[in-house]
Order: structure tokens, then C-alpha cells, then sequence
């Protein structure tokens, strides 16, 4: 609704301000595009600044836009951490979740499918293939570290994220969901590679999912420090075959 002036005679009508084209331009986009926008902008000021360092001021500074349009889209700082939370679980989950269905087993994955020693040129054809629990998990555990090396600042960013929330009781709770949802991928892997053999864990698949997600996650972090990149392949490539081993008859 447009104002009037105190010296506008009543019939006429005011002139826009210089800015007001471009204010009405940001209010026709969608709430949710704003959204998905200022989540990017985020995680661009948290793999710089560290997770301490996201606030909506920062987001808003670092995104051109006023400090209210961040509020209108986040209602609060908790509200844009979980918003950042479920992107960065959406994003890291996107590589895992390939391996958790008979699709992982294709032929450009043949060569971890059949297993840690096969290469693509002697990798069997689709239908000569057999499920490789050690392969898919090498595989599996091998994707997560090309995403780590490929964006060290953002994996760096979400473990400070991770312990920011473990001292407050309220943002906690959003780690607690990013924890679950890496778990029930990690168990669907389980479950894929359990019913593809016809065998049974030598544990209950939760626990091998929680000690996997704690091995993950804490290999990462030495690499986050050391930047070894033979000693990170390596590692993981050992825990593929030491839970792989838990796959009974």
C-alpha cells in the first residue's frame, strides 16, 4: 500500500522510493526459496567464520540482505542451525544412499562391488556379480572421504556445529536428529547387504550403525588435523573389512 506525503495534494499519488523495486522484487520470492537461499549463505559464512561465527547478522551482511528478512525467514537462530543441520544431512546422506539398494551393485561400482581388489576393466558383468559386503562398505566409507577432502571447511564447520549443540540443551536435540537420520542410512546399508547374502549380523545392526557412525566421524576429524590423505583411504578401507567380517552365516 502506497503512503502519502504530508505536502501530496490527496489525489496524487506518491513517488517510489529508489529502493522500493527492489524490496518488492525480494517479497514475491517464495518463502521457501528464501529459505533454501539463506541455508546456502549459511554454510558459506559457517566453512568461513566456523560454526561460532553463524549468526542471522552475519548471514544477512553476507547475503546483501536486511537483518529482517533473515527473521522472517528464520524465526530464530535455532530455526536456521536446523535448517543448516538438515541440508548438510541431505547433502552428505546423497552419496551414502546409492549403497543402500540392489542399484549399488552396478557396473560403475563393479569394481567395489566385487570386492577391494577387483578393477573395472576385470570387474564381472551385472550378471556375474555378487554381492561384496566388504566392497560396498569400502565403497560407501570411500565416498564419504572424497566428499571430506572435497570441502574440508564444511565438515570442519559441522563437528564445531556438533559440539556447539552438545552444550546447549535445546540445540542438542538438532544433533540428535542429524545423528538419527545418519544411523538409519547407515542400517538401511546394513540391511541391504544382509538380505542380499541371506546372512545375519554377528550384532544387532543399530550397534554396528552407531559404532560405523562414531568410526566415521572420528576418522574424520584426525584427518581434519593431520590432512593424510593415504593414512584416511587406508583406515577406512581396514574398517570396511572389520565390519564386513560381522556378517555371519
Amino acid at each position: 500500500m502506497s503512503s502519502t506525503h504530508p505536502n501530496t495534494e490527496s489525489g496524487a499519488s506518491a513517488s517510489p522510493s529508489p529502493n522500493s523495486g527492489s524490496q518488492q522484487s525480494r517479497k514475491r520470492i517464495p518463502a521457501e526459496q528464501r529459505r533454501r537461499e539463506l541455508t546456502a549463505v549459511a554454510h558459506t559464512v559457517m566453512a568461513r567464520d566456523g560454526a561460532f561465527g553463524l549468526t542471522t547478522r552475519a548471514v544477512a551482511k553476507e547475503a546483501g540482505v536486511p537483518h529482517g528478512s533473515v527473521h522472517y525467514a528464520f524465526h530464530s537462530k535455532d530455526e536456521l542451525i536446523r535448517a543448516v543441520v538438515r541440508d548438510d544431512i541431505d547433502r552428505s546422506t546423497a552419496a551414502f544412499r546409492r549403497f543402500a539398494a540392489p542399484e549399488a551393485n552396478t557396473p560403475e561400482h563393479a569394481g567395489q562391488a566385487a570386492g577391494s581388489d577387483a578393477t573395472p576393466e576385470h570387474a564381472a558383468s551385472p550378471a556375474e556379480q555378487t554381492v561384496s559386503p566388504e566392497g560396498i562398505l569400502h565403497a560407501a566409507f570411500a565416498s564419504y572421504a572424497d566428499n571430506l577432502i572435497g570441502d574440508p571447511w564444511e565438515e570442519a564447520a559441522q563437528q564445531e556445529l556438533a559440539l556447539m549443540c552438545a552444550r546447549d540443551e535445546q540445540l542438542r536435540v538438532i544433533m540428535q536428529e542429524s545423528n538419527a537420520s545418519y544411523r538409519e542410512l547407515i542400517g538401511s546399508i546394513l540391511d541391504y547387504l544382509s538380505t542380499a547374502t541371506g546372512k545375519t549380523w554377528a550384532q544387532p545392526a543399530d550397534l554396528l550403525a552407531e559404532n560405523i557412525l562414531g568410526a566415521l566421524f572420528g576418522t574424520a576429524q584426525l584427518w581434519l588435523i593431520d590432512r593424510d590423505d593415504a593414512t584416511l583411504y587406508a583406515s577406512l578401507a581396514t574398517l570396511a573389512k572389520v565390519y564386513a567380517a560381522q556378517l555371519g552365516k
